[in-house]
């Protein structure tokens, strides 16, 4: 035997032992896995739903589930087991733990109790804010951002869904050469799609050029947010990640953008922070850095205490870049399906939309403008979305990893033999699901998986009727969903008022699943909840161009 042959021979051997080893290590893994979530019910499997080998690997029953199954069926995956609204989930490979969630007190529990559920790699609204780099872990709480939640900015949402609609509109009229009669919409995602980003440029970037799809600044964001994940490649492979793609180089440049309108903004102020003054500008980036600035002037006035025991609430300029980048990733392709969706639904339910013409026409006598007012003014349009959203999560999974032993609550009056608390291990993913939680027949009744926007609407005072913990809307927790439902809102509003809307081939429903089949979603690799991109005409009302 050649020295050659006896060093493959030996290298063989030792992978073989190795390979031994590493199974050894994950069996011993698995079972303690499993001694820890015994009281909870739930699957065990070999390889885990998530891993990018599930997508590829053949579906056999306790070995490979495929990708999406976690989240795929609805409340199914609970209900067919007769047990709780929480399932355990241990895996093999790679050696894993987790819960699936489709209680709404867990879930409410999970997605509000920072300090026990934590979200790396990104930043978080609510109490916590707490921003979050991947390498260190989270890094500090800044202030209080009062520009992602108060009146201007969300005027500003209202005036950048208005502007992105005239800028869309122009392409239409020039496409389709319909004389602003009628519109034919061939993918109503890609329709949505095209008004967000629109948005999202107008309301980032007002003082670039006009943001028509062929403009640079929206040419930048769509290649830098508009990845669809969910179409197979081989760059979903780990080993491969590291590679340059234009997605990312997309996401310099878009960081270059970012980095510019900051220095622009800086540009306009004076050399004194209690001499400067707000810029004339009116978008997301001014408005965090102007909290920034308050925050410095209140820092100023304290400068006769020790500051040293406070915690500088001054955002630095890479903290504005990261909150504006995470705001964008995590409005863009959510709010677009959310939109696409209920025109969807709008589209399916004349009925429905026979009352949101009503309402607006109300809201909205001729002549009038669409305002942050006049949006308050509309609760049943309101209504639509949230039950399209209800129906049809675009976030249709929230994943949290747990950083202590708790115990974590679950609903009253479960049935069954298993306890109403269930133990979750230091370290464990939970993982809600949407899609389930939003479809529970124990808080929607036995008609939750039809369209209707009346059950959330009461007949007193139009107000949420609907069980609020059962409800996490665009993703509990997205940095950005809050101002970015108000320029979906009015994008809807604006649509609505001056078209019906209609499916290129008309179908009549004669069940719920029926509207499934119609509406299409599908679960995308990112846990996104995508609809089918079929066609709509948006036919001009009378009176109402």
């Amino acid at each position: 035997m050649s020295l050659s042959s006896v060093f493959l021979l030996l290298l063989l051997v030792l992978s073989a032992l190795h390979l031994v080893k590493d199974c050894i290590s994950r069996l011993s893994q698995y079972r303690r896995s499993v001694q820890l979530v015994e009281n909870c019910p739930g699957l065990r499997v070999l390889i885990h739903p998530e891993h990018w080998s599930a997508r590829w690997l053949p579906r056999i029953p306790g070995i490979n589930l495929g990708a999406g199954y976690l989240v795929g069926q609805g409340h199914e995956l609970f209900s067919s087991r007769g047990t709780s609204d929480v399932l355990s989930l241990v895996s093999f490979f790679p050696s894993r733990r987790g819960f699936i969630v489709a209680d709404p007190v867990s879930a409410r529990t999970v997605l509000l109790d920072d300090a026990r559920f934590q979200e790396r790699g990104a930043v978080r609204g609510g109490k916590a804010n707490a921003l979050v780099d991947d390498s260190i872990g989270v890094t500090r709480s800044p202030p209080t951002l009062h520009g992602w939640n108060d009146q201007e900015l969300n005027e500003v949402a209202v005036e950048s869904a208005l502007k992105a609609l005239r800028e869309v509109s122009k392409e239409w009229e020039a496409v389709e050469g319909n004389e602003g009669k009628l519109v034919l919409v061939r993918n109503v995602v890609d329709f949505a799609l095209a008004l967000q980003l629109n948005i999202l440029a107008a309301l980032t970037f007002p003082n670039s050029s006009p943001t028509e799809l062929s403009s640079p600044i929206c040419a930048t964001l769509r290649q830098a947010l508009a990845k669809d994940p969910s179409e197979p490649s081989l760059l979903t492979l780990p080993a491969l990640n590291s590679f340059p793609s234009s997605s990312k180089l997309a996401s310099s440049d878009l960081e270059r953008h970012i980095k510019k309108a900051i220095n622009v903004y800086h540009s306009t102020a004076t050399s004194s922070p209690k001499g400067r003054e707000k810029a004339t500008r009116r978008d997301l980036i001014s408005a965090l850095l102007e909290t920034s600035l308050e925050q410095e002037v209140a820092l100023d006035d304290l400068a006769s205490l020790d500051s040293s025991v406070f915690e500088d609430p001054r955002l630095s300029d890479s903290e504005v870049m990261q909150i504006t980048l995470r705001m964008l990733r995590g409005s863009y392709e959510p709010l677009s399906y959310a939109l696409a969706t209920t025109l969807l639904l709008l589209a399916l339910h004349p009925e429905a939309q026979a009352q949101v013409h009503a309402e607006l026409d109300q809201a909205m006598p001729s002549g009038s403008d669409l305002t942050l007012n006049t949006l308050k003014q509309l609760p049943f349009l309101n209504a639509s979305l949230m039950e399209a959203t209800r129906l049809y999560p675009p976030v249709v999974a929230l994943t949290r990893s747990c950083t202590v032993d708790t115990v974590l609550s679950t609903s009253p009056s479960l049935t069954g033999s298993h306890s109403d608390n269930v133990f979750v291990p230091r370290g464990s993913d939970v993982l809600i699901d949407s899609a389930a939680l939003h479809r529970n027949p124990r808080f929607w009744d036995e008609g939750c998986d039809e369209f209707n926007p009346e059950r959330f609407l009461s007949a007193e005072n139009d107000q949420s009727a609907a069980p609020v913990d059962a409800f996490v809307g665009f993703g509990s927790g997205r940095l950005g969903e809050d101002f970015a439902s108000v320029g979906i809102l009015a994008l809807l509003a604006s649509l609505m008022l001056r078209s019906s809307v209609e499916l290129n081939e008309p179908v009549s429903l004669s069940s719920a699943a029926a509207m499934d089949s119609v509406v299409g979603a599908r679960t995308t690799s990112a846990l996104l909840l995508k609809p089918s991109g079929v066609g709509l005409t948006l036919r001009e009302r009378p009176g109402k161009s």
